[in-house]
């Protein structure tokens, strides 16, 4: 049975806000994925980045800025080399990433107050070339903005902020008075708070219901 997070009708219209338990990830089959979680090995908790595919990249990024022996380095040593080779952030934004875990998992670039149950557990990056992929303008503010996106859409999608939302139209038997529910408009797939959700769906699929996209959004 379906799961609702938030309902609202009014006349003969009804929308539903639907908790997706099928969501996929947005770290896997995203072609605008391009943050990449560096971790170790045993803290992924998950996420599926393949490290090896990091560091793969990570080499070809150490070829460019001419860092020497980069074979040799172990994995986070990579990360320190290609710091010190591009201060300004030219062709790589790299940030810490921790994590939280105690009945839940959460991420973050920033350290959390418990020392107990989180650490550092490696580095989210992005890279010029990964902006350039999918042709988007390079700069280090902006690829930390998207970074930190990143970080939180991952947070919403493992602590099952995952929607999908149905509008149905309501009419009632002649013969039986029973209910009958007709679906006119759905999609599935949404990830992020439930309210700011809400608002996007209204913005992109209620214009052509003035009634109940007033009533939605009045309502949350």
């Amino acid at each position: 049975m379906s799961e609702i997070a938030f309902s609202a009708s009014i006349n003969n219209l009804n929308f539903s806000l639907i908790y997706d338990h099928y969501c996929n990830s947005p770290r896997e089959e995203n072609d605008s994925n391009i943050a990449h979680f560096y971790t170790t090995r045993n803290s992924r908790s998950g996420q599926i980045d393949n490290i090896d595919e990091s560091i793969t990249l990570l080499h070809d990024l150490c070829r460019q800025l001419s860092i020497d022996d980069y074979d040799d380095m172990e994995q986070f040593e990579l990360i320190d080399a290609l710091k010190k080779a591009d201060p300004e952030a030219q062709y790589i934004q790299i940030e810490p990433l921790y994590k939280y875990e105690h009945s839940g998992i959460v991420y973050s670039t920033s350290p959390f107050s418990c020392p107990w149950d989180s650490g550092q557990i490696g580095y989210i990056f992005t890279t010029l070339k990964d902006f350039q992929n999918i042709g988007c303008e390079w700069n280090s503010d902006k690829a930390k903005e998207y970074i930190l996106g990143e970080v939180e859409l991952y947070n919403n999608y493992i602590s099952g902020e995952c929607f999908g939302f149905k509008i149905e139209e309501i009419s009632t038997c002649d013969s039986c008075s029973s209910e009958h529910h007709e679906e006119i408009e759905a999609c599935w797939g949404y990830i992020g708070e439930r309210n700011e959700i809400i608002k996007m769906i209204a913005a992109d699929y209620l214009d052509p219901y003035p009634t109940l996209k007033e009533k939605v959004l009045e309502s949350i």
